[in-house]
């Protein structure tokens, strides 16, 4: 039978936010979670982002690759409006190691120190 754990983004210190740097497609992002190497765990994430600036900033988000760089598809791609809240970006999609590589969740951002992620993952082993 299946366990299931409530966990914090791997890149996350205790659950904490994750503060995206100022990237573009040529540069690698900011890791926000990576998935164990084994196939024995499944992780369903839940990413929110915040934006604490006084203007709106792009967010771009990959899913799934080894590195921003890695050909995955973009989840997100857009704007966070200035003092919006929580956004949901994530809404529960899953990854799962294979053994031979670690699939990842990359942000970046238009601007430094504007846009916040958090979130959790629900692993299922």
């Amino acid at each position: 039978m299946p366990s299931f754990s409530k966990l914090p983004l791997s890149q996350s210190n205790n659950g904490s936010s994750i503060v995206l740097t100022v990237s573009s497609l040529a540069t690698s992002g900011t890791p926000c979670h990576i998935v164990p190497l084994s196939s024995n765990y499944i992780d369903e994430a839940w990413i929110y982002a915040t934006n604490s600036t006084t203007s709106d900033l792009t967010l771009t988000m990959t899913f799934g690759g080894t590195n921003a760089l890695s050909g995955n598809d973009i989840i997100f791609s857009g704007v966070v409006e200035a003092y919006a809240g929580s956004t949901l970006i994530i809404p529960g999609l899953i990854l799962q190691g294979n053994n031979s590589f670690t699939p990842a969740i990359y942000g970046w951002t238009s601007a430094l120190s504007g846009i916040n992620i958090f979130g959790y993952i629900n692993r299922i082993s």
